[in-house]
């Protein structure tokens, strides 16, 4: 029985799959499975993993159902499994050699139900274009309670880039695997918020790189602006609901809360049609967080968008481009 199995979903990936499976068998902790699940590529993507002898490697092939059955996709490898750990690294993504290793000994404590860390975002040819730490923290490695991490994941997705992503097996298994609430489009927010309200514990949060997240055209789940913040909006209305009341109080979730993070939502759906040149949404979406915004510094950049979208110009960038030019 292996210590970590990893799940691998792919769709017509053939041009970056093997550099996602190579990373994997370079890594320096060996104890580990990768089920690579396929989901009816049509590009030869099955074909390559299958190319490969190391029997850690096995390809799950599945009909095409696309991105609404995707939590289905990772729970059908999770049926083919048996690792105790369970990590994340998506057919078009890869690892450094020494994620596994870096990892995996966090969780010898028992109290550990999730960790992530740092990430790198490249191009299509790997060329590293920023490197992403998901929260700002400050040490080598970050002990937080799995309520204040779901709280934190309310406002915004912290655990980016996912492909970091590990989690307990038992922990997943508290949940029913995988899940999708509120999202056509990602199990990674509705499963993680899930998890950690239904596990007491801690998460680890590391600064090392742990994986390697590639951005290009041809990328299903890509999403910007005022759709990715109306499918957060709806996938922690929809854990919130899934939770039993004992599950929320355990996770600080109020009515305060709720109008807070209305807030900041509000707030940043009008930064997000000013950038877009939207200005009647922005002067609508600003005024209502000048009314009711929580706190004066939220209402003070609510002032400042609401500004702006009087103006016809994105005040902010504006000056922030100035700023550079000088």
């Amino acid at each position: 029985m292996p210590r970590v199995t990893i799940v691998a979903p792919t769709y017509n990936a053939a041009r970056f799959v093997r550099q996602c499976v190579d990373s994997a068998l370079a890594q320096t902790f060996r104890d580990f499975e990768l089920v690579v699940v396929d989901d009816g590529s049509t590009d030869g993507t099955a074909d390559v993993v299958e190319s490969y002898r190391d029997p850690r490697v096995r390809c799950l092939r599945l009909p095409h159902r696309g991105l609404r059955a995707l939590a289905e996709s990772y729970n059908a490898a999770l049926a083919e499994s048996h690792g105790e750990l369970v990590a994340i690294l998506e057919g078009d993504d890869f690892w450094p050699p020494d994620k596994l290793e870096v990892q995996v000994r966090g969780f010898d404590d028992p109290a550990v139900q999730l960790s992530w860390g740092a990430g790198l975002e490249v191009d299509e040819e790997g060329r590293t274009l920023r490197v992403c730490r998901g929260v700002a923290l400050d040490g080598g490695t970050d002990r937080v309670p799995t309520a204040t991490l779901f709280r934190e994941l309310v406002r915004a997705y912290v655990l980016y880039p996912s492909v970091t992503v590990m989690m307990r097996r038992a922990a997943l298994d508290r949940i029913g695997g995988f899940r999708q609430d509120g999202s056509a489009n990602y199990v990674d927010l509705p499963t993680c918020m899930l998890l950690l309200a239904r596990s007491q514990g801690v998460a680890l949060h590391h600064h090392h790189v742990l994986g390697c997240w590639r951005r290009h055209g041809a990328q299903a789940t890509s999403m910007r602006g005022d759709t990715l913040l109306r499918e957060h909006r709806r996938v922690v209305r929809d854990v919130v609901a899934a939770l039993e009341p004992e599950e929320r109080a355990g996770v600080g979730w109020s009515g305060a809360l709720a109008r807070a993070n209305q807030g900041r939502w509000r707030m940043a759906a009008a930064r997000a049609a000013l950038r877009g040149g939207r200005f009647s949404r922005a002067r609508r979406l600003s005024l209502a967080v000048v009314r009711d915004g929580p706190g004066m510094a939220l209402r003070a950049k609510a002032m400042t968008a609401l500004a702006s979208a009087v103006a016809g110009v994105d005040l902010s960038t504006a000056w922030r481009r100035m700023r550079g030019r000088a």
